[in-house]
């Protein structure tokens, strides 16, 4: 495969059980054409010609086309291709470019043979498109026999490498079978590429390569692509679907034990096979902020939004958004997530207070009170904000008493006052006041609560007593 999916390993790629999509109709064997014989009727250079009519690219795309891999295939008939099971895992369309240039899209899957990482897809292409089915040769090759291997190393379409069968041998843990040895060059983009003989027979199915050596390239015993059965179609889009299930809920254990680096590629798993998944898009942006991914995180709230959700979930999305905005110096466009929040869900608290703090910082003490008072509507029992409004409301009155506004300040410190008794600067601030206004008793009174309340702001008031 090319840069989008790497098939090289460390170890030994390891694979699963077999799983075949569910048949609409009888499972049939494909037109597959076996030989046994491997003597070479013609040039070299003609088997090669000829073989790479059969061949094709992989080119493999998520639900929004976005390309996420790339691989090669070979036709075993006039419709159907054989390719790596990886090549496909994370699509939800694909197609194959033959030789000639010429492009046709993949039906879906027939057959997945996960022990041995092939599957069969069904091609939508006319008889006359130019492609020719390869030959399978079911026999197991000869230890030292020349073998080719074709496809598309590195995005290098329709290219050709030589060696010779190193060994047939059983890889435990990873299939099913005995697999293919050659030190025939075997590169990321050769993945489903056939593993031909000097007759231009397929004796393989290049899978993947060893790195901790050199030339330690494996391909699939070509017996296993003639087993293969078509059943019914299952579209890319429609395997995708279910295994987001699956990865979601992979995704969730991670997610829920706070392991949010395990959880990413899981979740990215899910959003590439159902982009309109309700909540990983969400959870994708929650994890990519708590590892500080932020510019990744807002991409994948906004995604989110755009899936079209409403009311209190659109709320918090919005209001993710403006924190990580504001976490990272974009106060203007806190501020409109904020606001945001609020028209999706106008009883949404957090939102109110990140813009009354907000409103604090830059002194606008109108804004603040305009928040906190919708804040304390909602929950008289906060006392936190109760105090930070009738703070807003005691530098309201602080305003209106540098202006010479003394009654207007009067009844903003008595306002203050009266959401939160224990506001010994508005009482302070009352008692001076009231000595402009020449209330005696009324400074007299600050100054007794004062007193009892913090000595030294009822100081302040004592020259002001008769």
């Amino acid at each position: 495969m090319n840069r989008f999916r790497s098939v090289v390993i460390a170890s030994i790629l390891a694979v699963a059980g077999l799983a075949v999509g569910t048949p609409d109709a009888a499972a049939e064997a494909p037109a597959v054409t076996t030989s046994a014989s491997t003597a070479p009727s013609r040039t070299l250079a003609d088997s090669i010609e000829q073989a790479e009519l059969g061949v094709v690219v992989v080119l493999v795309k998520d639900a929004a086309g976005k390309p996420v891999s790339q691989g090669s295939g070979f036709f075993i008939d006039e419709r159907h291709v054989t390719t790596n099971r990886h090549v496909i895992e994370d699509g939800a369309q694909a197609e194959v470019k033959l030789k000639n240039g010429r492009s046709y899209a993949v039906v879906g899957i027939v057959a997945e043979d996960t022990d041995n990482d092939l599957v069969l897809l069904r091609i939508n292409i006319p008889r006359d498109a130019g492609h020719r089915p390869l030959p399978v040769n079911t026999a197991e090759p000869r230890k030292g026999e020349e073998v080719y291997v074709l496809g598309a190393p590195r995005g290098l379409e329709f290219s050709v490498s030589r060696g010779i069968v190193s060994a047939i041998r059983a890889m435990r843990g990873m299939t099913s079978d005995r697999v293919v040895q050659t030190d025939a060059s075997i590169s990321p983009g050769n993945s489903g590429g056939p593993l031909i003989n000097a007759a231009g027979e397929v004796v393989g199915v290049a899978s993947f390569i060893r790195t901790d050596g050199q030339n330690l390239g494996f391909a699939q015993g070509a017996w296993h692509v003639a087993a293969l059965r078509a059943g019914g179609v299952q579209t890319l889009a429609q395997r995708q679907t279910g295994r987001a299930e699956e990865f979601y809920q992979q995704a969730q254990t991670a997610y829920n034990k706070k392991r949010y680096a395990d959880a990413i590629p899981l979740l990215v798993k899910v959003v590439q096979g159902r982009p309109d998944h309700p909540e990983a898009w969400f959870q994708l942006g929650y994890a990519l902020d708590e590892v500080g991914k932020k510019a990744e995180a807002i991409s994948a709230f906004e995604r989110h939004l755009r899936n079209g959700i409403t009311g209190t979930a659109a709320a918090e999305t919005l209001f993710n958004i403006g924190i990580i905005s504001k976490q990272t110096n974009q106060t203007q466009r806190a501020k409109q997530s904020f606001e945001e929040a609020l028209e999706h869900d106008t009883s949404y608290k957090n939102a109110m207070l990140e813009l009354g703090m907000m409103a604090w910082n830059a002194q606008d003490w109108d804004q603040v009170v305009k928040r906190y008072s919708r804040l304390l509507a909602i929950d008289q029992s906060d006392n936190a904000v109760r105090a930070e409004l009738a703070n807003a409301i005691n530098n309201i009155g602080a305003g209106d008493l540098r202006a010479g506004q003394n009654w207007t300040a009067v009844r903003r410190f008595q306002e203050a006052l009266d959401i939160d008794p224990s506001n010994n600067v508005a009482r302070l601030n009352l008692g001076l006041t009231a000595h402009v206004l020449g209330y005696g008793g009324t400074v007299r009174q600050m100054y007794n609560e004062l007193l009892a309340r913090d000595a030294s702001l009822a100081a302040k008031l004592e020259p002001f007593l008769l």
